[in-house]
């Protein structure tokens, strides 16, 4: 499953690349710092190591070869927002690219899709889940 990734840099829209070179720490949307402090056995201050971690591989990664991902076997979602990180035209590509996969746009919502849209994203991903290997398909009620 993907979910607002890109196979490679060139999927990332002009704006993330240019968000993601002027991050901070305190750039970030308050509630991802909140649950790190809540939830990391490291304590608040860590954070920043973590996220230096993290902007380096934002800013540099990844690399595949949209040629790469046809050897992906398994059953394959993406889901993006429309006004993802990531075009809506890199994830039909990577669509293409990965024999049998599905795509989701989710209307409304950008990288954080997720806390956005979090009924419609479940019911996708859930239906996805429980959607047999053959003929499978998403539906939206």
């Amino acid at each position: 499953m993907f979910i607002g990734a890109a196979a490679n840099l060139e999927g990332w829209t002009d704006e993330s690349r240019e968000d993601a070179a002027n991050l901070t720490p305190e750039s970030l949307p308050s509630f991802i710092r909140e649950a790190y402090a809540r939830l990391s056995p490291d304590g608040p201050d860590h954070f920043p190591v973590v996220f230096e971690k993290l902007v380096t591989a934002w800013r540099t990664e990844p690399h595949h070869e949209l040629a790469e991902l046809g050897r992906i076997s398994a059953r394959t979602l993406i889901i993006v927002g429309d006004h993802d990180g990531v075009t809506v035209e890199h994830a039909a590509a990577i669509q293409q690219a990965i024999p049998g996969a599905q795509l989701a746009v989710l209307p409304g919502s950008d990288h954080f899709l997720l806390f956005q849209k979090p009924e419609l994203a479940n019911r996708l991903i859930l239906d996805f889940l429980g959607a047999s290997d053959e003929g499978s398909t998403l539906t939206t009620r």
